[in-house]
């Protein structure tokens, strides 16, 4: 795995867990299901969007050079 790969996919796999951690917290409360629902979805959409990022970050890590530090 590329060393520049590693920090998104902490930050990723973090954001994932703690929305998991918090949507199970959410969805053993006693409220009624359509918020349950819509929690789920939420908490689903940003998972989703931080695979995304992460693959679309791999992408651009694989086309730009080696050293990028020229572009500054």
């Amino acid at each position: 795995m590329d060393k520049r790969l590693i920090a998104p996919a902490i930050f990723g796999a973090l954001a994932i867990l703690f929305g998991a951690a918090y949507a199970s917290v959410f969805l053993i409360l006693p409220i009624p299901l359509f918020f349950k629902l819509i929690v789920a979805a939420g908490i689903l959409t940003v998972a989703g969007a931080m695979i995304h990022v992460i693959i679309q970050r791999k992408k651009e890590l694989k086309e730009e050079d080696k050293d990028d530090l020229g572009k500054y």
